[in-house]
């Protein structure tokens, strides 16, 4: 298994619960650690997917 490297820059595609449409973005990978996965940061995210994130981060906590 491989790692991808810090700095990578991704276009990421996902989708989330109660969304119909698939959210697109660009991202960076800023850690990346062996079996355990990868963060990433958002670049340039539009307002549409932002607010879709913000609301399915906040729903998750509760």
């Amino acid at each position: 298994t491989k790692t991808i490297p810090i700095g990578t820059r991704l276009r990421v595609l996902f989708h989330l619960e109660d969304e119909d449409e698939a959210l697109k973005a660009e991202a960076d990978v800023i850690y990346s650690v062996l079996k355990l996965g990868v963060g990433i940061r958002f670049l340039d995210l539009g307002l549409y997917e932002r607010k879709c994130i913000e609301a399915y981060v906040a729903t998750a906590r509760k």
